[in-house]
Formats: structure tokens, sequence, C-alpha cells
């Protein structure tokens, strides 16, 4: 007798069915939450008026802030050397060497700004953001900068549609006839030390002719950062302290 042929054929296998999309959708990239810059916790409100809101930012080495928008005009002052890294919410990360006494103007109010920053340098990132709100009366907003044959000298760092920048240098010891401001401005400190400033403003609503509003002597102790609003035209006049050169920044409101 023939024995029965054995079939050779594996038995079949299921083929799994193919994925699809609808099964297995991409994973939507979350958006990361953003507040307004005030409300970031690492940018705190040194001064506010009508004029100027001023920022305070001190961290640390490897800090990060949270996301947060910048929507007005503003004005950076770095008042210690530093780098950091900007993540914007849009484009790719980018370094940034910040140097002491360095100034820049950025135009938020028609390109708003979204990041976050982290501080990658060796020690604390320390930066002051002046938002530049309304502007002055047009009586009070200069045609031309102040003169570089100032004593202190004034030397212009910054030029812009909002706002001037000037460093000055105060020597040793140095005590300075009265300066006329003829604007709405910012002084702020680069150096640590007693200083002594008189302050006299010109205010032309009370009476006529205007009255002069002077002010004593007044001695400040200036911390790294230490910030005089100059509300309005005025003149003023400094006495150096220290046995060290003094520097400010003075930005000239436009």
């Amino acid at each position: 007798m023939t024995s029965p042929v054995k079939d050779s054929a594996e038995p079949s296998v299921p083929t799994p069915a193919p994925t699809t999309d609808r099964q297995n959708p991409p994973q939507k990239k979350q958006k990361p939450n953003i507040c307004s810059v005030y409300d970031e916790p690492a940018h705190i409100i040194s001064l506010k008026n009508k004029y100027c809101c001023v920022l305070s930012v001190d961290f640390p080495p490897k800090e990060e802030t949270v996301y947060h928008s910048h929507n007005e005009d503003s004005l950076y002052i770095f008042l210690n050397n530093s780098t950091c890294r900007h993540t914007p919410i849009t484009g790719e990360p980018f370094s940034d060497n910040l140097t002491q006494g360095g100034l820049r103007y950025r135009d938020h109010s028609n390109t708003p700004f979204i990041h976050k920053v982290q501080n990658i340098g060796e020690k604390n990132m320390r930066v002051f953001l002046a938002e530049l709100l309304a502007k002055p009366p047009k009586e009070m907003q200069c045609t031309t900068p102040l003169s570089e044959d100032l004593v202190p000298q004034h030397k212009l760092e910054l030029k812009s549609e909002r706002v001037r920048g000037y460093r000055l240098f105060l020597k040793p010891h140095q005590v300075t006839q009265a300066i006329e401001y003829p604007f709405y401005g910012l002084l702020v400190s680069l150096s640590v030390g007693d200083v002594d400033i008189k302050i006299t403003y010109l205010d032309a609503k009370d009476e006529d002719p205007p009255k002069q509003k002077e002010s004593d002597w007044e001695s400040k102790t200036f911390d790294l950062g230490s910030i005089v609003w100059l509300a309005g035209p005025c003149s003023v006049a400094y006495k150096n302290n220290t046995d060290q050169d003094f520097e400010l920044v003075l930005a000239e409101w436009l």
C-alpha cells in the first residue's frame, strides 16, 4: 500500500492589519504657558510711573525663566558681565554675551518678543529693563543730544527713536557744576559708593516766570543698579565722595 502524502506547506500565520494614522495619531506638541513679563518671577518691578516701568533681573547661574512676553518699547541696561541663552517661542535658541554698562533698545510695541532666558554664566545675571511707556510732552523732547564737552563727560552710547543713552564718569572726589537736563530721564548706577546729588527742577506750570524748585545736596549710598528718576526739565550737580571713579548711565526719554 502506498503511504498517504503529507502536506509539506507551513501552517499559515495571520498577517497583522496595517496600522493607520487614525489608530495611532501623532502626538501634538504641547504649547508652553506664556505669562506677561510683569508676572515672570525673575522680573521685579523697581520703579513705575506714567512714563517708565523699570524691571530688575537678578538670578544665579543655571537658573531659567519661564516663557514671557515683552510688549513695550524697552531699554536694556546691563549691570555686569554675564552670558545667557535666549529660547524664543519660535526660532532657534541663541547665546548672548552681556557687557557691563552696555545699552540695547528694542521696539517691542511693534514687534512683541516671547522667550525664556537661562543664565549660562558663572555669576548672577544683573539686567535692568526700562519700559518706555508714555512719551513726554513735545517741548521736552530734545532734537539734539547732550554735548560730550560737558563736565563730567556724557558719552552718547545709544540713540533710537524713543530714548538716548549716555554713560557719565565722575573722577574721585569730583564736584560738578549744575548740568542742565531739559527732559525726563533715568539715572542708573554702575558703581558702588557715596555720591551727593543736587537736583533743581524747573516747573513752568506754577508761575510766570517759571519757578525753580531747588533741593539741597542729598547724600546717596549707591549700590549697583540704584536708580533716580528725573521728573522733567532739571539741572543736576554731582559730588563723588569716593576714592574711585564713579560711573552712571543716563537715559533720556524722547
